[in-house]
């Protein structure tokens, strides 16, 4: 490695990260491990990418430039090449930008296919999502594939994509901005697997052509963001889609049944929840011999209704991003109010419009989101309005009633004791890009409660979650970086001077934004792929930014020109479309 340790360029990326820029890929394949075996003081987790390694540590042990010069005194490993054959991805060549691709590069779609086979490609590291492994090759002619410039809302699972100087195959279905040419049946990710993941950084691939046709739903159309069509999530394997990201947003004006349908999506992050209707009638229970002891019934999930606890942290190296909560704060408060430990699951109800008929004396609060929500008393029909953060026993038979939210956009649902539900990977957090944890809640749910009561004392005043944002603007504190540079002194005076507005296309994997003046790049060229954080400001070619959220991808390949302090991370997680944004810099770009 030709290089003094002294040159590296370290970057600060939050308030709790950095980034750290080697040479070329062969560099950071040298130095991860050998990051991962120093154990500096303060570091929480790695993510090593293309040219980089994102040192994520805890501020309140270790300052960034502490962690700086600690990185710059660790000496790389050796290499070492994973031995045995190649693992075998067979791929059918039918991918819808396959012949835009080989016109691109210069050659027949017969000569692409070919050389994409050729090609002794190896895993140089695994992000965006579980399974998603980013592959490079030994032929030229990959070196450089443009992404698309409007990332498309939907790819199915399977297709196998170009951008950059990588090949992969997407692991779940999921938006994306790469070039798609084929898809495969390779099993990617199985969390039933010892390893989840098919591939690890240093493995040998080969692309395998096969005649089979492999039956996928076609994508939606790159521009499609009616309530009505597959939501438009943002991320690419490379960012968050420039142009959209999913639509579990909640509409401009106060929530109604009509208007909250442009919230919500299924666990795969894709498919909409579409208009939601006034409550149902409650179905009729299956088999009552099946219930558990103890359960609530979900008579109308609302716009949108999941698990959510503190998610998945220390799980970066398997490609698992920590997601959970989207406003940890208010998860608390609600947790606190019932005397549940903080990182108890909860209900993440969106938009509102739910109903719950509960089937056990227990005893509730709820935190976040505001608007009507009352218990109706089975036995006597009379109605109470349940006050945030503080707590209300029910019993057998009573109706939660959630009505449509007129301030924020997510309340949490906390029972003492939680909900009986199976932890994945350490959490009962639904992460809806990644397609990771329990399913999203429908009519007719069944939602067993804990046999095991929590102990700890309620709340006997309100416990205080996220102060939810006005309306009308919100200001959002940034600390600059890592990729600041590559913006035009305009487009930094831009960020601040202007107000920003955000879109209906704004969901738990971020938040679209909206500007009169688009932020102009002072670099041409594609950025190569690397650690990204919640709260990172991603601008894709449009100039648009797109703030991300729990649900982000774990790495991005569009600049991030900063961040949200980590405080303000739970508000932006409440901040409803329509409202305006404006970012104040608290802490300007230094190189560390």
């Amino acid at each position: 490695m030709s290089f003094e340790p002294e040159s590296l360029l370290v970057l600060p990326a939050a308030e709790d990260t950095v980034l750290v820029e080697y040479p070329d890929l062969d560099a950071v394949l040298a130095h991860y491990p050998a990051l991962v075996a120093s154990k500096i003081y303060g570091v929480r987790e790695l993510v090593p990418a293309a040219r980089t390694i994102a040192v994520y540590f805890e501020p309140s042990m270790s300052s960034a430039r502490e962690i700086a010069e600690a990185v710059r005194s660790v000496e790389p490993l050796d290499v070492v090449a994973h031995g045995g054959e190649p693992t075998e991805i067979e791929v059918v060549y039918n991918g819808e930008d396959l012949a835009e691709v080989a016109d691109l590069f210069g050659v027949s779609t017969t000569e692409l296919i070919t050389r994409h086979q050729a090609a002794h490609w190896k895993v140089a590291f695994v992000g965006f999502a579980p399974g998603f492994a980013y592959c490079v090759g030994d032929d030229e002619l990959f070196a450089a594939t443009p992404r698309r410039t409007t990332p498309r809302t939907r790819i199915p699972a399977g297709s196998v994509g170009l951008a950059a100087n990588f090949s992969a195959v997407y692991p779940g279905e999921s938006p994306g901005g790469w070039q798609l040419i084929g898809n495969s049946r390779a099993p990617m990710w199985d969390i039933h697997r010892t390893s989840p993941a098919l591939l690890s950084p240093g493995d040998a691939v080969k692309y395998v052509a096969v005649p089979e046709e492999i039956q996928l739903a076609p994508p939606a159309s790159p521009e499609s963001t009616s309530p009505e069509s597959a939501s438009a999530e943002p991320a690419s394997p490379d960012l968050v889609s420039s142009e959209s990201v999913s639509s579990e947003s909640v509409s401009p004006e106060s929530v109604s049944p009509e208007s909250a349908g442009a919230v919500g999506q299924s666990t795969s992050g894709a498919e909409k929840a579409g208009a939601v209707s006034a409550p149902a009638a409650a179905p009729e229970p299956a088999d009552s011999t099946a219930l558990p002891e103890r359960y609530w019934e979900i008579i109308n999930p609302g716009v949108q209704m999941i698990f959510e606890d503190l998610g998945r942290p220390g799980l970066l190296n398997i490609g698992v991003a920590a997601a959970g909560a989207a406003d940890h704060q208010s998860l608390m408060a609600a947790n606190s109010a019932v005397g549940n430990a903080p990182d108890t699951a909860a209900l993440e109800i969106a938009g509102g419009g739910a109903e719950i008929r509960s089937h056990a004396r227990c005893e509730i609060a709820i935190a976040g989101a505001t608007g009507e929500v009352t218990v109706t008393e089975a036995e006597t029909g009379y109605s109470f309005a349940l006050t945030p953060g503080l707590p209300a026993a029910i019993e057998p038979g009573d109706t939660i009633s959630i009505g449509w939210f007129d301030r924020g956009v997510r309340a949490y649902l906390a029972v003492r004791g939680g909900y009986e539900v199976e932890p994945i990977l350490g959490s009962r957090s639904l992460d809806t890009l990644a397609g990771l944890g329990p399913q999203a809640l429908t009519a007719g749910s069944i939602v067993p409660l804990s046999e095991k009561v929590a102990s700890g004392v309620v709340a006997d005043a309100p416990t205080v979650g996220t102060k939810l944002p006005t309306e009308e603007e919100v200001t959002l504190r940034i600390v600059l970086g890592p990729r600041t540079d590559w913006f035009t002194a305009a487009a930094l005076e831009n960020l601040t001077a202007q107000a920003w507005k955000v879109t209906p296309q704004s969901d738990r994997v971020g938040i679209r934004l909206e500007g009169e003046k688009p932020l102009a790049r002072a670099r041409e060229g594609e950025l190569q792929s690397e650690g990204a954080v919640t709260g990172a400001i991603q601008v894709p070619t449009s100039g648009q930014p797109v703030i991300f959220l729990a649900d982000h991808p774990l790495t991005g390949g569009y600049p991030v020109i900063g961040s949200l302090v980590r405080s303000d991370i739970d508000t932006a997680a409440q901040i409803r479309p329509g409202t305006t944004i404006r970012f104040k810099i608290v802490t300007p770009f230094t190189q560390l």
